[in-house]
């Protein structure tokens, strides 16, 4: 039994992350030149405003690093710790007050999720920071219970995006998937957007439901084409696609193992069309794997402009990292987006609690961001976020559904970002 719970959270985490990790990174070989020769400088960090009086303690629930499946989760840990001491020097803390991290690792199980849940209630926190989780439900139900506000990153599960009580979803990841295509396939004058995606339900059933409607009130019909994960040839299911929607709109959702055979099944079917592909499908394995011919002009959607230098939030964050993770002895790579995430979730309660006056208390907490106006999201870009319920048709814990997007050079790196769908969140 041991087995086959250990493989159902296995491929959860694939498919978590997956969801979840839709920035896109730029990961090519002379990375090393570019990050050399535009250093991130400490002028990036603007003017001290140190946080002052009582410590307010805030939690970090993350899968870590150790364990088989937690690898994409090593970089959460000191990203939050620098994200706090930069808070806490350059950003008033949250409320004015000094943060004090409490860190819980549940190594992706669903008993450790617990435990970390009932340390946090019993460590009195006033919030909560989720990162990306593949036992998220787990750790979250017993937080909601005890009305301790959650912040989360970009989380897909139904039961977190519908909940509008005290929870806080940053980024809407059906702004990419979803909202993203259909902008795509409007703007080409294509009738069809085909979802060619890893077969498993936590991925699958973001197209079902209020998705299939989303299409329909937009006039473009969605076919999704399942394809099971480790399918070494997606010629069938590329030439399907190409025999349906043969020069419509395509997005792919999976990691470079899934991405590249369905970028070259595509290509060897003949489509013709406009290609979106999440972040995930962008790593060295995909650059070497598919020919520059069909990286070049493949779209992409993301929840920062990661690895664009001249971008002021860009180049704040990677000053963060220098000035806190690198001299704290931790090695952190500034375009790896799980540990952005944290980030933005921890700046995101910073901006959210401005106006919070008085004890910080997980109510007193709740009520600022549902009180709060527009913020600025930090390391994005620029984005908007606001937290008051209508930022998203998806579910009112969706606090953004802006996204920057960018097409890919034959290298398969973003040329240039631009941010869409940014306008200011009304009452």
């Amino acid at each position: 039994m041991r087995g086959a719970g250990s493989k159902g959270l296995r491929l959860s985490c694939v498919a978590v992350l997956v969801l979840w990790g839709l920035a896109c990174s730029k990961t090519s070989d002379d990375d090393s030149e570019d990050a050399s020769s535009d250093a991130p400088s400490a002028a990036s960090l603007g003017e001290e405003a140190p946080a002052t009086g009582t410590p307010v303690k805030i939690g970090l629930i993350t899968d870590g690093g150790d364990c088989n499946q937690c690898a994409a989760a090593a970089g959460e840990e000191p990203v939050a710790k620098a994200a706090v001491a930069w808070l806490n020097q350059y950003r008033h803390g949250v409320a004015g007050h000094p943060v004090s991290l409490d860190i819980c690792v549940d190594d992706l199980d669903p008993g450790k999720a617990a435990d970390c849940a009932n340390q946090m209630i019993r460590d009195d926190v006033a919030a909560v920071v989720i990162g990306s989780n593949g036992v998220i439900e787990t750790s979250w139900k017993l937080l909601h219970d005890a009305h301790i506000p959650v912040i989360n990153n970009g989380a897909t599960n139904a039961v977190l995006l519908q909940d509008p009580e005290s929870t806080f979803v940053i980024n809407d990841p059906y702004a990419q998937i979803v909202d993203y295509p259909i902008a795509v396939a409007e703007k080409a004058g294509a009738d069809r957007v085909s979802a060619m995606v890893i077969d498993l339900p936590i991925a699958t059933g973001v197209y079902k439901g209020t998705t299939e409607r989303t299409f329909e009130d937009a006039g473009v019909e969605l076919d999704v084409v399942p394809v099971p994960i480790g399918t070494p040839d997606m010629t069938p299911q590329a030439q399907q696609v190409v025999a349906d929607n043969p020069d419509g709109t395509v997005v792919i959702v999976g990691h470079d193992q899934f991405c590249i055979p369905a970028l070259n099944g595509l290509r060897a079917a003949g489509f013709e069309g406009s290609t979106i592909v999440i972040s995930q499908c962008l790593t060295e394995a995909t650059r070497k794997a598919v020919p520059g011919d069909v990286l070049d002009g493949l779209l992409t959607a993301s929840i920062a402009p990661v690895g664009e230098d001249d971008d002021p939030s860009m180049r704040e964050y990677r000053a963060v990292l220098a000035k806190f993770a690198d001299e704290a002895g931790e090695e952190v790579d500034p375009n790896e987006v799980v540990g952005l995430g944290v980030f933005q979730s921890f700046g995101a309660l910073s901006a959210a609690t401005q106006g919070l006056q008085g004890e910080v208390t997980p109510a007193s907490v709740t009520a600022a961001i549902k009180a709060m106006g527009n913020e600025e999201l930090p390391a994005s870009g620029g984005r908007v976020f606001r937290c008051n319920g209508k930022a998203s048709t998806f579910g009112p814990a969706l606090c953004s559904s802006s996204m920057a997007v960018a097409t890919l050079d034959s290298h398969g790196d973003p040329a240039k970002y631009t941010v869409e769908n940014n306008s200011p969140i009304g009452d």
